[in-house]
């Protein structure tokens, strides 16, 4: 192989690996259990379960999950159901 195509070779790896070493992985979220107080503009103020309140800047497109009890007779077919778990035994 010529010095021309082995310099290239080694350039356009260089340049491939550099741009994958730029880019920044997402924060990992934080997850915020608690009542909603209010929401005005973009802060969000909610009192937490510890029974202190934060305030939330939140982005246009923020992920919001409700809780809500319900029976089994309330759960259709196509609709989501999450469970909760704990760590521990599951031994009562």
């Amino acid at each position: 192989m010529s010095i021309r195509k082995q310099a290239g070779v080694m350039l356009a790896t260089f340049l491939f690996a550099g741009a994958a070493l730029a880019q920044v992985p997402d924060a990992k979220p934080v997850r915020i259990r608690g009542d909603i107080v209010s929401l005005q503009g973009d802060i969000l103020t909610v009192h937490r379960r510890s029974g202190d309140t934060v305030s939330i800047e939140v982005k246009p497109d923020v992920g919001v999950s409700a809780l809500k009890t319900i029976s089994l007779s309330d759960v259709k077919a196509g609709g989501y159901v999450g469970a909760e778990a704990t760590a521990g035994s599951a031994e009562r």
